[in-house]
């Protein structure tokens, strides 16, 4: 066995990448498994797409696109776990009203120098007992001319379940990304480690391992999931 293994070439290589693809597997065991017995009496609500909104448009000169998007809904099917009204937003300003209240704002800072886009983001509402019957108000404006016409999909229940959906949703995405920076990482250092002890000069191993992480990291902060892993960065 020994003299088999010493015939293989990058036994580190494929020792690192093994490794990974373990810590995966565990990694997805605890989150999708329920290893453990747990009473059944008590559910939570779960979520629902909200379908009873009034849509407006209307005509702002100072907005980006001249317009602001303004949708009301009476949340009137108030359940003990639906804590929250979340939504989905890319590349939109939005502030939150229950009644006349200011709830949420999503702007960006008016000293950034970055720039006014605010990216991909999703917005939860905490709602409470007290919210039941009143009057929200979404007040959404499109930076680009592209989001203009996007329809938002707002949804109403227990936080978690949401977060969950979405998790299960992108799981598989998540794991390719976190595969690909892994393996890209162990070709970049591999390749280092390569120079330093004299072992190799061949470059293309580093090459290929940028590769691996600017598609790793490209496709990880694509997901929907990734405003929730990095919350308060929209912008990622």
């Amino acid at each position: 066995m020994e003299k088999f293994l010493s015939k293989i070439k990058y036994k580190n290589l494929i020792m690192f990448i093994v490794l990974g693809f373990l810590l995966l597997g565990i990694f997805s065991i605890l989150i999708i498994d329920n290893n453990y017995i747990k009473a059944n009496n008590r559910v939570t609500d779960g979520y629902h797409v909200v379908n009873n909104i009034e849509k407006e448009v209307i005509q702002d000169e100072n907005a980006p696109q001249g317009i602001i998007k303004r949708y009301k809904v009476v949340i009137d099917d108030f359940h003990t776990n639906a804590n929250c009204m979340a939504f989905r937003l890319v590349h939109h300003y939005a502030r939150v009203y229950i009644e006349d209240e200011l709830v949420y704002e999503f702007y960006p800072n008016k000293s950034s120098n970055v720039g006014n886009t605010l990216g991909c983001n999703w917005v939860f509402v905490p709602l409470v007992h007290d919210d039941d019957n009143k009057t929200i108000t979404v007040e959404l404006t499109p930076v680009y001319s592209d989001v203009v016409v996007d329809d938002i999909e707002f949804l109403h229940g227990a936080q978690y379940d949401i977060f969950i959906d979405i998790l299960i949703n992108n799981i598989i995405w998540l794991f390719i990304s976190v595969a690909c920076l892994s393996v890209g990482l162990v070709l970049i250092f591999g390749h280092f480690y390569s120079k330093v002890s004299h072992k190799a000069n061949n470059s293309n191993s580093v090459y290929l391992g940028l590769v691996a992480v600017l598609i790793a990291l490209w496709k990880l902060f694509d997901m929907d999931l990734a405003p929730l892993l990095f919350d308060g960065n929209p912008r990622l």
